[in-house]
């Protein structure tokens, strides 16, 4: 009974989801074809069709559905992901066709909720609208150079010990299929497997890779001198051709290495990251923090670095999780009167936007920044205002609204 109340009470975004599954499904088979013209997998194309389907529209509808519900119940704070951009832009590339398509659907999905905050009847609701990170335009390192990038790591490792090292690789598919496991059930997850694991042999292997995206951890299980350190990460560029290599030193600092010779860090942040990067003392300080980090690798191997190509050490188009100017950008659309922390920069940080919201919800001890400072000794502010009776133009009794259009003047009375 209730499942059936569910779907009259929506039939509309159920009749609209059955439309749009159609479309993409159409639209998907058609990528499909071009995929296969292109060169790629048949077997991994033919899994990507119902995955960008599920993921791009169902999952994306049934979320605005259910966000919908949680409005009309008048639910404190509503949170909901998008996903169908990521994972679009990671198989075909974050300025590909398909991913833009998938971006208007996602538009339109926020339309709908925003409109559905604003109609509550329940509660005032704020809709912020923000993204975790950009991506970048990557070329995958196995097209490029014939394997994986695993298997050349173990080829360094085994000439410089002499001798066939044993190693064990997470594999390189990145995130694609990684999603279906928020699909349920075992049949789905047997067709669509996850865990891929890869390795050479099975017991104790002194060599790991975990090929992360842009971003490769290398584990191996001994202790080297400074000196050894040094002439594997040089190995690990010039023969794995790893583009950057990181390993860290002393607090606070790491070094570095790319086809151009060794560097330091923070001092050579320009030479590795490029003078035009737009953070580039908040992502120097990220990658020295990801070197030092208790469970980081021995080396850790970047797929970008400033004039180089942009590899993936995963199988994708679109890579997120390094130091790249687009895949460290983001945006946030909030209000004008939400308080933002005073830090001297043009840009957020996760943890301000973290703060932004315990502040609204006044679970904070962060004062408002934006607040218009005074002497409060010289000057006394007063305002009037005439609220009618608290009922907005859209017809809506809302005495919070107005409380927080005089909250942003600071009057004194």
């Amino acid at each position: 009974l209730a499942v059936a109340l569910l779907i009259l009470s929506n039939a509309y975004s159920f009749l609209r989801v059955a439309v749009l599954l159609l479309l993409e499904l159409a639209l998907a088979l058609h990528d499909f074809v071009r995929g296969l013209i292109a060169g790629q997998d048949f077997f991994k194309e033919l899994k990507f069709i119902t995955t960008r389907v599920v993921i791009a529209i169902l999952l994306r509808e049934l979320a605005t559905i259910g966000a919908k519900m949680d409005v009309a119940r008048g639910l404190p704070i509503i949170h909901l992901n998008f996903l169908g951009y990521d994972e679009q832009a990671h198989r075909r590339g974050p300025s590909s066709l398909f991913a833009h398509w998938t971006l208007k659907g996602i538009d339109d999905a926020i339309a709908r909720i925003w409109r559905a905050a604003h109609r509550s009847a329940r509660r005032h609701y704020d809709v912020w609208v923000y993204s975790d990170h950009g991506q970048e335009h990557t070329r995958s390192y196995d097209k490029a150079h014939g394997r994986s990038f695993a298997e050349a790591v173990s080829e360094v490792f085994a000439r410089h010990a002499g001798q066939p090292i044993r190693y064990r690789s997470s594999g390189q598919r990145g995130v694609q299929l990684q999603r279906v496991r928020l699909f349920g059930g075992k049949r789905v997850q047997r067709l669509f497997p996850v865990n891929n694991l890869r390795q050479e042999e099975t017991d104790d292997p002194k060599l790991t890779v975990a090929p992360l995206g842009p971003v490769a951890m290398i584990y191996y299980n001994r202790e080297w001198t400074a000196a050894e350190r040094a002439a594997l990460a040089r190995a690990l560029v010039e023969e794995a051709r790893a583009p950057l290599v990181l390993i860290k030193d002393e607090a606070g600092r790491a070094r570095a290495w790319t086809e151009d010779g060794e560097f330091a860090l923070p001092e050579d942040a320009e030479k590795i990251l490029g003078a035009d990067h737009p953070f580039l003392e908040e992502a120097t300080q990220d990658l020295i923090a990801l070197c030092h980090q208790p469970d980081a690798g021995d080396f850790i191997a970047c797929g970008w670095r400033a004039g180089s190509q942009a590899y993936s050490f995963a199988i994708e188009n679109g890579a997120h999780g390094g130091a790249g100017p687009d895949e460290a950008r983001a945006f946030a659309l909030l209000p004008r009167d939400i308080p933002l922390p005073s830090n001297g920069r043009d840009y957020l940080r996760p943890h301000d936007l973290r703060h932004a919201a315990l502040q609204f919800l006044g679970r904070s001890e962060i004062k408002d920044s934006k607040a218009p400072r005074r002497d409060t000794a010289q000057t006394l502010r007063v305002m009037t205002y005439n609220v009618h009776s608290c009922i907005g133009m859209d017809g809506k009794l809302a005495p919070e609204r107005i409380a927080r259009v005089i909250a942003r003047y600071a009057p004194d009375i």
